[in-house]
């Protein structure tokens, strides 16, 4: 195991950040791959269905993340200071906090979806087609955190 507060900083950095780097390019990726595919294969309308909802699962995606980072800091600075029994504790109750926020977003976003889509401007056409998309992609959001 690393210890992270002894040599140099800046290659502690780097050690330190590289993986959220690479998890922030692979998502990204995982995002122009899902419409690049998406628009080839199974044409316009669908990729307008992804289009027209994507800005807000972002938003849903960066809550979950945040809270995620926040948590990560607070683990790690009871890791270095080798309270394990907290680190735990900590690791246990963030667990279950975040399925929880992820749960309730999921719930108030579906339940309110047709005031957001009309923020969202989600045009009659593909309205139908755009919630579904939606709807399994929030559902998966509580999917993914409870995989944690």
């Amino acid at each position: 195991m690393r210890d992270l507060t002894k040599g140099n900083v800046f290659k502690n950095f780097l050690i330190f950040t590289l993986p959220l780097i690479v998890t922030g390019i692979l998502s990204q990726s995982f995002g122009m791959i899902n419409s690049m595919m998406v628009g080839k294969i199974l044409g316009e309308n669908e990729l307008a269905y992804i289009g027209s909802t994507a800005s807000l699962i972002e938003v849903l995606n960066a809550v979950i993340w945040g809270y995620g980072t926040g948590a990560a800091i607070y683990v790690g600075r009871l890791f270095g200071s080798g309270d394990i029994k907290r680190m735990v504790i900590a690791i246990k109750t963030n667990l279950i906090a975040s399925c929880g926020i992820a749960l309730v977003l999921t719930i108030v976003t579906l339940v309110f979806y047709k005031p957001i889509f009309s923020l969202l401007q989600v045009g009659e056409d593909i309205y139908h087609g755009s919630f579904v998309y939606y709807a399994l992609s929030v559902i998966g959001l509580v999917v993914f955190t409870i995989s944690w």
